[in-house]
């Protein structure tokens, strides 16, 4: 097997990179298991548009080596066509290789990608932009832009930048009225956020929960029901405490689903990436669209 691994250094804890020894270790990696590995460290930001461009058919799969955000411009240039995608999750959540069940141990992430076995999982769309795990409007994306902002100019750690942006969004609490139509009807609602996740999560406030299926062929539209502070608050504390708080939030599934706001153009998050998109936002499920490495998945 010759494959072209996509090697992102920087991935993970905040860590500075190094890219030749972590080049090494994924070398070695495959060498151990008979596998062929041409591995680059692109360096450009547009890793969806550097893998459309490498000349993939000279080889038998392509592997992204990094976080979600690097996994998932890797796939988006891979959905749709022959090839397959491997994944190392060199990431902090690595939330798709947790629910492909891929090893995080470099050496058993080259084994399950040496011994292919390919499955066809799901991916979603907004607008045209690929996502593989999930996407959101509201409170995410301004939390993230204004991290963004302090890592540039505060020189700040990535979670220190975060949990400070996320207290500053939440003081503000800005809401969000959209209307969310499907074919099984319509709704409008104001709400801090929307969540839409390929294939339905389990969902856990403080952290995105696991999906037990990527090939169901739909999407899962969260809303929180609640619009203040103190409802905000008590939804937190019971998340804290581990119970249940179904009952707080609406929940679709579907697999299209159009939203409508008042504004022209708005910023979406996907995959923890951040785009400013033309409204209406078009999201549709992509069934089967990515070949993927993996040692199994849940059978729907």
């Amino acid at each position: 097997m010759k494959i072209l691994v996509i090697l992102n250094p920087g991935a993970g804890k905040g860590s500075s990179p190094d890219a030749e020894n972590k080049t090494e270790e994924i070398a070695k990696a495959f060498q151990a298991v008979n596998v062929d590995a041409q591995i680059v460290c692109p360096g450009v930001s547009d890793l969806t548009a550097f893998t459309k461009q490498a000349v993939i058919s000279h080889f038998d799969a392509v592997v992204a080596a990094g976080g979600d955000g690097t996994i998932s411009a890797v796939a988006a240039a891979l959905v749709g066509t022959s090839t397959p995608l491997g994944i190392l999750p060199l990431g902090t959540l690595n939330h798709l290789a947790k629910d492909l069940k891929i090893p995080f141990d470099l050496q058993e992430a080259a084994r399950a990608i040496a011994e292919g076995k390919i499955h066809e999982i799901d991916v979603g769309e907004v607008n045209g932009r690929i996502f593989v795990n999930n996407s959101s409007i509201g409170l995410y994306p301004k939390a993230v832009r204004k991290r963004d902002q302090e890592i540039i100019r505060l020189g700040r750690g990535k979670w220190p930048a975060m949990l400070d942006a996320s207290l500053r969004v939440f003081l503000r609490f800005p809401l969000i009225t959209i209307r969310l139509e499907t074919s099984e009807g319509s709704l409008t609602s104001t709400t801090p956020f929307l969540f839409v996740g390929n294939n339905k999560y389990g969902m856990k406030f403080l952290r995105i929960g696991d999906r037990t299926s990527l090939e169901r062929g739909e999407l899962c539209a969260y809303l929180l029901k609640h619009t203040g502070r103190l409802a905000f608050l008590r939804i937190l504390l019971m998340a804290i405490l581990g119970l249940r708080q179904d009952r707080d939030f609406t929940f679709i599934l579907s697999r299209e689903v159009q939203v409508q706001t008042r504004r022209r153009q708005i910023t979406v998050s996907a995959d923890g990436q951040l785009m400013a998109l033309d409204t209406p936002l078009h999201y549709r499920i992509r069934p089967k669209a990515l070949r993927v490495f993996a040692p199994e998945i849940a059978i729907p």
